[in-house]
C-alpha cells in the first residue's frame, strides 16, 4: 500500500510480509481501510490521522478449526468495528458463495448461509 500526497509525493509505503501474499483489495470507508491478501489475511488501518495506523492485529481468515473459505471481497463499515467478506466455501463438495462477518471486537466471524444447502 502506497499512501501519496495528492501531488504524488510518497508519504508512506506498507508492505505485506510474503506469508500473507500479495494484495489481493481493499475498502475504504470513511476514516477505515481493509486490506485483504491472496493469502486470505486481513488488516484494518485507521485514516484519520497523518500516517495510517493498523488497527488490531493481522487476522487469518480461518477459525480453530482451519480456513473458513477464499475471500473474494471485502468491505469495512464506517466506524471499523465490522468487516463484510464475500467468501468462497466449500460445503458437502460443493462450492457456494457465504457471507462472513467479522467483529474486530470480540476477534470472531460469523458465517451467513443463503439458500438451500
Amino acid at each position: 500500500i502506497i499512501v501519496t500526497t495528492l501531488q504524488g509525493q510518497v508519504k508512506q509505503t506498507i508492505s505485506f510480509p510474503e506469508s500473507e501474499g500479495p494484495l489481493k483489495g481493499s475498502n475504504k470507508n470513511s476514516n477505515f481501510l481493509v486490506a485483504y491478501t491472496m493469502n486470505n489475511y486481513l488488516r484494518i488501518y485507521d485514516l484519520s490521522r497523518r500516517e495510517l495506523k493498523q488497527v488490531g492485529v493481522t487476522r487469518k481468515f480461518e477459525d480453530s478449526k482451519g480456513p473458513l473459505g477464499e475471500n473474494i471481497q471485502c468491505n469495512i463499515n464506517c466506524d471499523g468495528t465490522k468487516v463484510s467478506i464475500l467468501a468462497t466455501v466449500k460445503i458437502n463438495e460443493n462450492y457456494q458463495t457465504a457471507l462472513f462477518i467479522y467483529d474486530v471486537e470480540v476477534d470472531a466471524f460469523h458465517q451467513y448461509l443463503f439458500g438451500t444447502w
